[in-house]
């Protein structure tokens, strides 16, 4: 049967090249499982083939327990090779996948002898690599346990785990989110110093994505409600749906770093010291939630964003937010907030001054017919939308330009 052909091929996999019982036979055992799923791509499959090798008898459980350790590891390489050439976080999270799994191998390795003692004591025939399934439950349930240790002894080193991975895998530069270190500094005054640009930063970042998505090119069919109210604005073509996803992708990085800047921040106390000091970073906070918020806002609600880049009837809103988001871009990598802030501040009260006269002629085309609802709802949201933008920029700038004095 299986075992006659796998022996007659030749294959590493006859019982009788490795001892599982062994130290040297198990890391010998480890490398194959490893390079068998570099090779197919897939550790799932490996461990199918194990499980159908131990029913029939072609391999011992001794032998099948050290082969899925190396194929668990073997998988978080094709990971690795697969985020060759991706973005920073694609690439931490390829490389915090090996580590993880370099850790549990070696739990497991560590863990295996003891194991199979156990399985000698209480169910001898298990290791005889019986065909009535017993085998192949102790397989799967040794491969799901270790993970499962191993996760239970990551979990309370989160941070430093964390950490390493950063220090592994290194951002560029120019990064200020990159540059904080998994610590602030003991000095309240560096510690801040390092946050407000790393915000800084972030902010003018959101601002080149909302500038995007604003510029996003109109097509037929989806021509944002300039057909009359035939309700297409915001359906969008393919080109819409890549332009989609690519900006998804963009805002998880922008989610990581906000996420980095929270417990960044969090870490810094400031019992006992100068009213300057604590000023600063209560300003620093307050612009990180607004930030966040923003970021919501543009994560959870792309389709506002859409209509707001494509519908003819908010053009001049429109343009009101692209000469804010422009200044803005200009003046912020200068941090020059004089001229900035009331530019902010006009944009900003404009737009809202905007919303009700707007609501009440959205409405008006639909009483008499010129408008479907779900247009004018379309509409309605993204005004509302455009107006919560504009005043979270104003409030980010004024946050930042406080804790920067």
């Amino acid at each position: 049967g299986l075992q006659q052909s796998l022996s007659g091929q030749g294959l590493l996999l006859d019982p009788g090249r490795f001892d599982g019982g062994t130290t040297l036979g198990r890391l010998q055992l480890l490398l194959l499982g490893l390079l068998s799923t570099v090779i197919t791509h897939s550790s799932g499959a490996g461990v199918a083939s194990c499980l159908a090798a131990l029913a029939a008898g072609a391999l011992a459980l001794p032998q099948a327990l050290a082969l899925v350790i190396g194929m668990d590891l073997g998988s978080s390489l094709t990971a690795l090779i697969a985020a060759m050439g991706s973005g920073l976080q694609a690439r931490r999270t390829a490389m915090a996948h090996l580590v993880f799994n370099l850790f549990t191998a070696a739990l497991a390795l560590l863990v295996l002898p003891a194991y199979l003692r156990l399985l000698q004591l209480g169910w001898a025939e298990g290791l005889a690599g019986s065909g009535d399934g017993g085998s192949g439950f102790l397989l799967t349930g040794f491969q799901t346990g270790f993970n499962l240790l191993g996760l239970l002894v990551m979990l309370p080193l989160a941070a430093p785990f964390a950490g390493l991975i950063r220090r592994l895998v290194p951002g560029n530069g120019d990064r200020q989110v990159d540059a904080l270190a998994d610590r602030p500094p003991e000095d309240p005054a560096a510690a801040l110093g390092a946050a407000e640009p790393a915000l800084r930063q972030t902010f003018l970042t959101l601002l080149l994505r909302l500038q995007q998505g604003l510029q996003a090119p109109q097509h037929p069919g989806g021509s944002g409600g300039d057909s009359g109210g035939d309700g297409q604005a915001g359906q969008g073509g393919p080109h819409d749906r890549i332009h989609t996803a690519r900006s998804l992708d963009s805002l998880a990085v922008l989610q990581a770093d906000l996420d980095r800047l929270e417990l960044y921040l969090d870490q810094i106390h400031l019992q006992g010291q100068g009213g300057g000091l604590s000023g600063r970073l209560v300003h620093l906070l307050h612009g990180l939630d607004h930030l966040q918020r923003l970021h919501e806002r543009c994560e959870e609600e792309p389709d506002r964003l859409r209509t707001l880049a494509t519908c003819s009837a908010l053009t001049a809103e429109r343009e009101q937010l692209e000469a804010a988001l422009q200044q803005l871009l200009q003046e912020l990598p200068l941090q020059q907030w004089p001229p900035l802030l009331p530019l902010l501040r006009q944009s900003a009260a404009l737009l809202q001054g905007r919303v009700e006269p707007f609501r009440r002629q959205v409405l008006a085309q639909v009483a008499r017919g010129e408008l479907e609802v779900e247009e004018a709802t379309r509409r309605l949201e993204a005004m509302r939308w455009l107006n919560r933008v504009s005043d979270h920029l104003l409030r980010i700038s004024l946050h930042l330009s406080q804790a920067a004095d």
